[in-house]
């Protein structure tokens, strides 16, 4: 049996693979120069500073099937000759990967402690390519906060594009942009013009928009796959964490394979919202000949945020509050944040990376900060001077106490989007946060509904000094 072996860059080597028992040596045979002239030169200095993606198994009639041997990075580095150990972060086999130099050959042995398939495993043949190329994109909505961001991002990899959508006024968007103007309901009534402009991928930015169906279903027979936004609100734990499904936390970070809730979004109260995520994600992929990749967003902050992340800390700061007060479970518990010119990239490269097909990426920033993490950041950002002051749940007065489980934190584990498509922040946090607090100043006095109580926090300001 042979295996192919995605190196950095999307170029396939050959390697040589063999078995015993459960474990398996894989030998790259590249020399030095050859692995320059793949490589482009300077990142390779030799064959030690390869970092193998993946090892991709063909089937030569041996009746052994070894998926994804690397889905992680596997990281050969020079260190005087020893034996290089990398654990990766997560894959379906959860291996241990030993990386050995021995006399300028690179030999990996993996192991498979409790090896099993993917859920959605799909074609070697699809998972073995990276396609970095113009395509054409239909997007569903795409005028919002994110979809705005997205439309932008896939323009500026020269990607093309058409924006279906319902705003025939000011978008924001480019306008050498093409645009088809109605409502989402009548998406049935579009398939000529669809047809004419022959969408390799189908982008719905609003899945949960009843769009008389489900939107990218309509698309099946003219676009070769689909690309489908929910969030990080399909998993049970944030069901366990505004108590609509009773029960202990479950255990963060949350992967892609964790446990999704039973029942409806309890903080489904968009008058928009026909259907629900969990919904969303099981109605998209039953034809196995049409694959939809899902993208599951965190808390997305940035210009244009419709629901203000930032302002319930920022009003009080700029009213030159002495502290802010947070509940002690609130302050530690931890919320997957990420930058909405950030997430945008992770949807350009499922849009446009074929290795993302009928695949669910979390999407979010490496570091799930506390609250209390977060709340500094926004003055250290701003300059107040104020103090964050932790006070135990108990003894909260009653309006500044919140009916949330915030034991139950809602970290993602996305290494699966990072470690297969490459994903990586373009914009840095601290920069990403600046320019949103930048925006959000701008519409403070705009803001209804922040149910800030001055008067209880003075209270159990004095009650606590």
């Amino acid at each position: 049996m042979t295996v192919r072996i995605e190196q950095v860059g999307g170029v396939v080597i050959a390697g040589v693979l063999s078995r015993t028992g459960r474990a398996v040596a894989l030998e790259p045979r590249l020399n030095t120069d050859a692995m320059k002239r793949l490589h482009g030169g300077p990142r390779f200095r030799d064959e030690r500073d390869v970092k193998l993606l993946r090892c991709l198994p063909v089937d030569e009639g041996e009746g052994t099937k070894l998926r994804w041997l690397s889905a992680g990075p596997c990281v050969a580095e020079r260190r005087e000759h020893k034996a290089v150990e990398v654990d990766a972060r997560r894959d379906v086999a959860h291996r241990k990967i030993d990386v050995v130099e021995h006399s300028r050959i690179l030999t990996a042995r993996v192991t498979f402690p409790h090896a099993r398939p993917s859920k959605r495993s799909i074609p070697d043949a699809v998972r073995s390519r990276r396609i970095i190329r113009r395509v054409r994109v239909l997007v569903l909505g795409g005028t919002g906060f994110i979809g705005s961001f997205a439309v932008k991002e896939l323009m500026r990899r020269g990607h093309d594009v058409t924006v279906f959508h319902r705003h025939r006024g000011h978008t924001g968007l480019p306008r050498e942009l093409d645009h088809i103007h109605d409502e989402f309901l009548n998406v049935p009534l579009h398939h000529d013009e669809f047809r004419r402009f022959a969408p390799e991928v189908v982008l719905d930015m609003v899945p949960y928009i009843d769009k008389h169906g489900h939107g990218v279903l309509h698309l099946r027979g003219i676009a070769r796959r689909a690309v489908v936004i929910t969030s990080a609100d399909v998993y049970r734990a944030f069901a366990r964490l505004w108590r609509s499904e009773l029960g202990p936390p479950d255990p963060v970070p949350l992967t892609e394979e964790s446990p999704l809730r039973a029942r409806r979004a309890p903080d489904a109260s968009n008058e928009d919202r026909g259907f629900d995520n969990v919904e969303v994600e099981q109605a998209v992929v039953i034809d196995p000949a049409f694959p939809v990749t899902i993208l599951r967003f965190p808390a997305t902050h940035g210009p244009g945020d419709p629901q203000h992340r930032l302002a319930r800390y920022l009003r009080p700061m700029v009213d030159d509050r002495p502290a802010i007060v947070l509940s002690e479970t609130l302050a530690a518990w931890r919320w997957a944040r990420g930058y909405v010119e950030n997430v945008a990239v992770a949807i350009a490269l499922a849009v446009a990376d074929e290795r993302a097909t009928a695949r669910t990426y979390n999407v979010a920033g490496i570091d799930a900060l506390t609250e209390g993490e977060w709340v500094r950041q926004i003055a250290e950002s701003l300059g107040w001077g104020g103090e964050i002051v932790v006070i135990p749940d108990d003894e909260l007065p009653e309006p500044l106490r919140q009916p949330y489980d915030f034991t139950q934190h809602m970290e993602l584990d996305t290494s699966a989007i990072r470690s297969e498509l490459g994903f990586r922040e373009t914009v840095d946090e601290s920069e990403g946060l600046r320019r949103t607090i930048e925006w959000e100043l701008k519409t403070l006095d705009e803001v209804p509904n922040l149910r800030l109580d001055y008067g209880a926090e003075d209270e159990a300001l004095t009650a606590r000094f």
